[in-house]
């Protein structure tokens, strides 16, 4: 385990306690600091690089098993299909429309967006630190991912969109990927996040039971201010927030059998209260899931 000492994104190091919370898949419990100055909550004491790896082998663990057959993951896989077709059409709109755009995905998983966008035209390429999703990449969908030990062979000033679909929160050297992500767009390039965010309606309703904190996986618990004050200090401009209004439904209902309720109820809880959330939301902007459109400024960069 290792600590940190100072705010990863104002570099403050006087902390206060936010929450603690259990990993619901390996049952071990987790704390959460919250910078006394910028309010960026993280987890904190956390696993090391050499040891996450564990956390992510639980044969329940989503990200990596959409092509398994079940009815969740049936559920989730349609959700994501939905999904794949909103998010190009956001690229798209903040893009500009160019019609052929040089896309990296970072923490691409098995490569499922990055083969709808190639069949829109694109030139794709991804990211992903997990051995066995990168196998499944090249035999389900033919991307092959760069892997950690190929990542100075992704090509500085090469792409118009960097696209993190709930990955950033699993970074370690944070303010070094970022800084990355800037040298490899092209002049004016769009970074892309998406992220849980712990302002949200549920985050509040659920509090450690919310399946948002995902600890020890998330090392970051970010909200609308935290994301600004990060990528800005990188040299980054904001263009837009978006919500992610399918992420309330999944929050929901995994968050209702985090807190011990049976699969039917949190199925039908899911339904109802992720509808209440997003509408509440929508005069608040606190919805469960956001996703952040920012452009590499071209002056001082």
């Amino acid at each position: 385990m290792e600590r940190l000492g100072t705010c990863l994104v104002c570099g403050n190091d006087a902390f206060e306690d936010f929450l603690i919370a259990q990993d619901h898949y390996k049952k071990d419990y987790f704390s959460l600091q919250k910078c006394a100055s910028c309010g960026f909550v993280f987890t904190n004491p956390r696993p090391s690089l050499s040891e996450i790896g564990d956390f992510y082998t639980s044969t329940t663990y989503l990200s990596h098993t959409s092509h398994d057959r079940s009815f969740m993951r049936g559920v989730y896989r349609a959700a994501r299909k939905y999904m794949m077709n909103k998010k190009h059409e956001m690229l798209l709109q903040y893009t500009k429309g160019k019609e052929q755009l040089s896309i990296l995905d970072f923490g691409c998983g098995t490569g499922d967006f990055l083969k709808f966008c190639s069949t829109k035209g694109h030139k794709v390429a991804g990211y992903e630190v997990e051995e066995h999703a990168r196998m499944r990449a090249k035999e389900i969908n033919g991307i092959e991912p760069y892997g950690p030990d190929q990542m100075d062979a992704i090509k500085f000033g090469a792409y118009d969109v960097i696209t993190l679909w709930h990955v950033l929160e699993h970074v370690h050297m944070l303010n070094e990927q970022v800084d990355l992500f800037r040298k490899w767009l092209v002049k004016d390039g769009i970074l892309v996040l998406a992220l849980p965010n712990i302002e949200s309606y549920d985050a509040e309703m659920y509090k450690e039971h919310w399946e948002g904190l995902d600890v020890p996986r998330h090392l970051y618990h970010f909200s609308p201010s935290a994301v600004d004050n990060l990528l800005v200090k990188h040299g980054f401009e904001k263009l837009a927030i978006r919500p992610l209004v399918l992420d309330a439904y999944y929050s929901v209902m995994y968050s209702e059998r985090n807190a011990g309720k049976g699969n039917l109820y949190s199925m039908v809880k899911g339904v109802f209260s992720g509808f209440q959330l997003n509408k509440k939301a929508a005069d608040t902007g606190k919805y469960s899931s956001l996703a952040y459109f920012y452009k590499l400024k071209s002056v001082g960069v």
